[in-house]
């Protein structure tokens, strides 16, 4: 058996563009956490794949704190099994830009490929740049499939692939350095029957696991969604009714976060009178506004 269970036959070679993982982990820290992230963490990408190609560059080491985070989480990647990595360099002058990447990643799936190494190849990345190197691959018979996020793909590239996937809400939160993961965590996913919600709800006045009822509306769907806040713990919490007898429920200790999070995983929803004690913490987007009734015609104040 080879790396990971895979057998010996299953040579499935994956390469990535690092610059582009990185960039899509630090958009993704953006748009969920708030915050800048420039690591990165390979280990769940590639660990459904017999070998992997890492191929990136250092950045300028003016950012000193950038730098040294490039440096700590290469290491890493050298570190994991069945994974290969290759550095490029960053040019000087105004307009900095990475040399001997995207050719060495192309002439090195290009290589593996006449050699008969690999029995499919994925590549990770976005950049049309990839289109000649991808056309050549399928033209000498080599299955090619497409690793990228939905927001960032050139249609060009996706097209001369065999095949696409995207990198998920949950990839990309997996793809986070150990210290990001460490220091912003995922909702907290969990499901009760019915009843079970409506007994936390009933027992509010008790020290333990206390539910407070701060706003309801309905998903996208037309489920019933309820707003809740949780002690002692202090979350912010969503409650959905699936319509099969169960609740999910989603809790994070910041509102936003929670929102955007859950949205991410196919839950849009729509709350209404939302307790004022905490109508700031949610994003105004799921606050549904209540319209004031129509004034009667000829009325006069």
């Amino acid at each position: 058996m080879g790396r990971h269970g895979f057998d010996r036959k299953d040579r499935n070679y994956l390469f990535i563009d690092g610059g582009y993982l990185r960039e899509r982990i630090n958009q993704f820290a953006k748009d969920f956490f708030g915050i800048e992230h420039f690591g990165w963490d390979c280990e769940h990408i590639s660990e459904r794949y017999f070998k992997t190609f890492y191929y990136d560059c250092p950045p300028d080491d003016k950012a000193t704190h950038r730098g040294e985070e490039y440096r700590e989480c290469i290491a890493a990647t050298k570190r994991l099994p069945g994974v290969h990595v290759a550095e490029g360099v960053l040019t000087s002058g105004r307009k900095q830009q990475q040399k001997q990447v995207d050719v060495k990643l192309a002439v090195d799936m290009l290589s593996h490929t006449l050699n008969r190494n690999m029995d499919s190849v994925t590549l990770l990345a976005g950049d049309q740049d990839f289109v000649p190197a991808i056309e050549a691959l399928v033209r000498a018979g080599m299955y090619v499939s497409l690793m990228y996020v939905h927001t960032s793909i050139s249609p060009r590239l996706r097209d001369a692939a065999d095949e696409g996937s995207t990198l998920d809400f949950r990839d990309l939160y997996f793809a986070c350095s150990d210290a990001f993961r460490g220091a912003n965590k995922l909702v907290t996913e969990s499901s009760f029957v019915i009843g079970g919600v409506e007994h936390h709800f009933a027992r509010e006045g008790r020290a333990v696991d206390r539910w407070h009822l701060i706003g309801s509306g309905n998903t996208e769907s037309g489920q019933l969604a309820r707003l809740a806040k949780i002690f002692p713990e202090s979350h912010f919490a969503l409650l959905i009714d699936s319509g099969e007898g169960q609740v999910l429920r989603y809790s994070h200790p910041d509102a936003h976060i929670l929102c955007r999070q859950v949205e991410a995983l196919g839950h849009s929803f729509k709350v209404s009178k939302i307790t004022a004690e905490y109508r700031d913490a949610f994003p105004a987007h799921v606050q549904e506004l209540t319209k004031p009734a129509a004034r009667p015609a000829g009325l006069v104040e």
